[in-house]
């Protein structure tokens, strides 16, 4: 088993995204078509900055189960 194999239908449940704090690699949507390319399941956005719940529901019409939450 190889770790395509192990993320394939994954969720998970604390993903950070660009930009904000930090050296994040991808913006939400580039995060968001990078997991359903790789087979997870979904995701949850998570920012220090700001709620990620409405942008969460705005991405997801793009094909990837995606949540959000307000990270404290």
């Amino acid at each position: 088993m190889n770790i395509d194999d192990l993320v394939r239908g994954s969720i998970d449940m604390h993903v950070h995204h660009g930009p904000g704090t930090g050296e994040y690699r991808m913006d939400a949507l580039d995060t968001a078509r990078h997991a359903s390319q790789m087979g997870m399941r979904a995701i949850v956005l998570k920012n220090h900055n700001y709620n990620t719940a409405p942008l969460a529901l705005l991405l997801a019409s793009d094909g990837q189960p995606l949540f959000g939450g307000v990270q404290w």
